[in-house]
């Protein structure tokens, strides 16, 4: 009788391990930040071998939430421009300037709208998954080509 109890008591302890599991599972799955500075890039204004650097700063911050496979954005966006205007942005895989196709198209991110004053900024979420990896933001001008970005953001995980 003795080993019939102490191996109803050892298999209730190991079935308590069992079911606590799934809690560790919801503990490990949670979500990743990415943060980055924005930078300005050269181009071209268009007179011959001429090249513009324009006064740009701002930050993104993105939380990529594993259990919805969606993720917040935050994007604040200033220039030394003095007319409002509509730019283009998009999350790329990897570092600034190579290149990469974005996550989605351009036109699938919300537009960031400079006020006359320069400044610009978007909220809301993206259907994007970024799980842990490298990745940075193009902000463009005329087009969503890599000779359209006027600033850059690498982001990194934190």
């Amino acid at each position: 009788m003795r080993f019939r109890t102490s191996t109803i008591l050892m298999v209730a302890a190991l079935g308590g391990c069992a079911q606590k599991q799934p809690n560790a599972d919801i503990v490990a799955t949670g979500a990743v930040q990415y943060s980055g500075l924005f930078r300005p890039i050269q181009q071209s204004d268009g007179r011959l071998g001429m090249n513009v650097q324009q006064r740009i700063y701002g930050e993104v911050k993105l939380l990529f939430r594993e259990s919805s496979g969606r993720t917040d954005v935050s994007l604040t966006l200033n220039t030394n421009s003095n007319t409002s205007d509509l730019l283009a942005w998009a999350v790329v895989p990897g570092r600034c300037g190579n290149g990469a196709v974005p996550l989605l198209p351009a036109s699938q991110f919300p537009a960031l709208e400079l006020a006359n004053n320069g400044r610009g900024d978007v909220s809301g979420e993206l259907p994007i998954a970024m799980p842990q990896g490298a990745y940075h933001v193009n902000v463009y001008r005329g087009g969503d080509n890599l000779s359209n970005v006027i600033a850059c953001a690498n982001l990194t995980a934190s």
